[in-house]
């Protein structure tokens, strides 16, 4: 859906945008198992980088892949951070005012 639009030049849409991006972040290879096995249970990584790093490092990868216009379409903003076995982010993008569809970014 989303490949369609851009092919024909109607992506990205205009209008509000919502985005929540879950960021994973892999346990160091030196702790014990107790220890990574505490971290996994806490969830939430606490450690650096800060959210709003990460989240102006996201937004402007979604500017550069042409996924949004400007990051001053985004009206709400949701970044996680959290532990797990490997790297990984997870991000969803919902356009409110998208004529078509749901909204959602996710095809």
């Amino acid at each position: 859906a989303i490949s369609a639009r851009m092919q024909k030049g109607a992506f990205p849409p205009d209008g509000n945008i919502s985005v929540v991006a879950d960021v994973y972040f892999a346990l160091p290879k030196s702790l014990t198992k107790k220890e990574k096995a505490a971290r996994l249970a806490s969830l939430y990584h606490t450690q650096k980088p800060d959210c709003d790093n990460l989240a102006k490092a996201i937004l402007d990868a979604l500017v550069a892949a042409r996924l949004i216009t400007d990051d001053r379409q985004v009206a709400s903003l949701c970044i996680i951070k959290k532990w797990a076995e490997k790297h990984n982010t997870k991000i969803e993008i919902v356009w409110e005012n998208e004529e078509e569809g749901n909204g959602s970014g996710e095809e």
